[in-house]
This record gives C-alpha cells, structure tokens and sequence, in this order.
C-alpha cells in the first residue's frame, strides 16, 4: 500500500489567456485573489499599501476552510505486481 499525492501546478496566466479563463481555485477563494495581485503590482511603488494587502490575502487565506469537495477521493483501483 502506498498513498499517491498530485498537486497540479497551475497554468500561466499570459496575454493570450482567454478572457473565459476559470481561476483553476475553488470558487469560495476567488475573492481573495485580487488582494494578492494588488499587493504584488503596487510594491515597488508602494510597500506600506502592497504590505496591507499581502497581509489581508495571507489572512484570508489562512482562514479559508475546506469544503466537503475540497477533499481528494480515494483511489479505488488495485493493481497487483508480479514478479518474472
């Protein structure tokens, strides 16, 4: 037995995203992706304010809980391994 741990790395986001793109995050954290974004853009310009909003989206983010779906399935299939 052994336990198989995924964890996709997101895409890019460029230029030539398409406007349709879905944030590959749930849903119930979309909210706090501007708070990051902020705070990366505005820190060289800004520091004080950049700091305020990492620290809102770090924040938030630590109080973001975990839905019933958020959960990975067990993997059902068993294979078996003969030696030769």
């Amino acid at each position: 037995t052994f336990e198989l741990i995924y964890s996709a790395v997101p895409m890019e986001i460029t230029a030539e995203t398409p406007d349709s793109y879905e944030f590959e995050v749930d849903k119930h954290v979309h909210y706090i992706i501007p708070y990051y974004l902020g705070g990366m853009a505005i820190h060289d310009e800004n520091p004080q304010i950049a700091d305020r909003l990492l620290n809102i989206y770090f924040s938030r983010l630590n109080n973001v809980e975990k839905t019933e779906q958020d959960y990975p399935y067990a993997v059902e299939i068993i294979y078996n391994v003969n030696k030769l």
